[in-house]
């Protein structure tokens, strides 16, 4: 029941493979992101799911937003890292940390705003299933040790 349940949520969170066609945000510049990204997940040692989530979220806004400009792409990182973070981990990074991350490059109040106007068009809807959800079930289910468990993640 819980992996139909899983299975069913992912369908519903999918992002189209081609949601970048047509926008202002070209492929090379999610590129460039996410590997800002995955530095910013290394500084702070968050967690990897923390880190698969804030990749969600920047997709999905980003199709959810078709006049999202390249000059507010970085904010839309932070601030679905910052949301990711704030939703998986303990003690998640503050956000002037975050700021720091991007050079000042904005604010407290820019990044409060995205972060609203992100939630907004997400609809509050955070909970979204992730692989690593269906390969800790499956580890479970097959009581897969932690070296395996560890080498599939």
């Amino acid at each position: 029941d819980i992996m139909v349940y899983l299975r069913s949520r992912e369908e519903q969170y999918r992002v189209p493979r081609d949601y970048l066609q047509g926008r202002m945000i070209l492929p090379t510049y999610r590129k460039q992101l996410l590997d800002w990204v995955l530095q910013v997940h290394g500084r702070t040692k968050t967690l990897q799911e923390t880190l698969f989530l804030a990749v969600h979220y920047i997709d999905k806004f980003t199709w959810l937003s078709p006049d999202l400009r390249k000059t507010d792409y970085q904010l839309v990182g932070v601030t679905g890292f910052w949301i990711a973070a704030k939703f998986e981990e303990i003690w998640p990074p503050h956000h002037k940390t975050l700021l720091k991350m991007t050079d000042n490059a904005y604010d407290a109040r820019e990044m409060q705003a995205m972060e609203r106007k992100m939630l907004r068009a997400l609809k509050f809807d955070l909970n979204c299933p992730l692989a690593c959800h269906f390969l800790r079930r499956a580890s479970k289910v097959g009581t897969v040790d932690v070296l395996h468990h560890s080498m599939a993640k």
